[in-house]
């Protein structure tokens, strides 16, 4: 039986599309590598390709409805995976691949699986320079939907961020980040602020409430005193959530 040559690939580069040092979710990583067969066969690696988002408990596999393959379109060429950051990476510390040189035709049509531990510190090529955790970039995608609602509104129909409304001091407010309508608000930690200008006293600023990753009831004078400075207490001031 007539044998050829195993599919190599000759170089894996990394690049990230952000701008800042950080990973953010709606962000696209971008794998690169460079193909060669010496047969001629054509390329079938970026369909061998599995992306891992590094946890604290470990390593999971991320689906491919986040990666997007483009084939390398002839021998010596280019081929691609790109993997948008999802929502499920959250907290991810880095990312881990393993790639199969992959050829659709020929004998032996794959080589042996190349697996990169960290692409962060890749031996191959190109390393992304960004670091983790993953977290919220400041301009969110359109499916991340945070909210802070009434203790009261059980079916959370009223978003009160933006929302004229006025809240009320003694009553309890709720906050909820969704992605795609599903309640993700255990995976951040986030922190309550007042934050504004007070209704006489001329006070402005954002002050850290001190209460964290629980509802918020919004206090009386004396107490929103401590933390605004303004006699007014809480009054004339908004409800705000730093997450991530």
């Amino acid at each position: 039986m007539i044998q050829g040559h195993a599919p190599k690939l000759n170089k894996i580069d990394f690049l990230f599309s952000g701008a800042g040092t950080k990973l953010t979710i709606g962000e696209k990583i971008q794998l690169e590598y460079n193909y060669q067969d010496e047969d001629g066969d054509a390329d079938d690696s970026a369909n061998h390709i599995e992306w891992y988002a590094i946890t604290s408990t470990g390593e999971k596999q991320l689906p491919a409805t986040d990666i997007s393959n483009t084939l390398a379109p002839d021998n010596s060429a280019t081929g691609k995976s790109t993997l948008t950051i999802p929502t499920s990476a959250l907290g991810a510390t880095g990312f881990k691949v393993k790639i199969i040189p992959t050829s659709l035709t020929g004998i032996p049509s794959i080589s042996e699986t190349i697996t990169i531990d960290d692409i962060a510190a890749n031996p191959h090529g190109t390393s992304i320079s960004v670091t983790g955790p993953v977290g919220f970039g400041d301009k969110l995608p359109s499916h991340i939907v945070p909210g802070i609602y009434a203790s009261t509104d059980t079916g959370f129909t009223t978003n009160l961020i933006g929302n004229p409304a006025s809240l009320q001091v003694n009553n309890k407010y709720i906050f909820k980040l969704f992605d795609n309508g599903q309640d993700i608000t255990d995976r951040v930690n986030y922190t309550w602020y007042l934050e504004g200008k007070s209704a006489t006293d001329g006070k402005t600023g954002a002050f850290n409430t001190g209460v964290k990753n629980t509802d918020y009831t919004v206090p009386a004078n004396i107490t929103a005193t401590l933390i605004t400075g303004s006699i007014d207490g809480a009054q004339g001031f908004s409800l705000a959530v730093d997450y991530e």
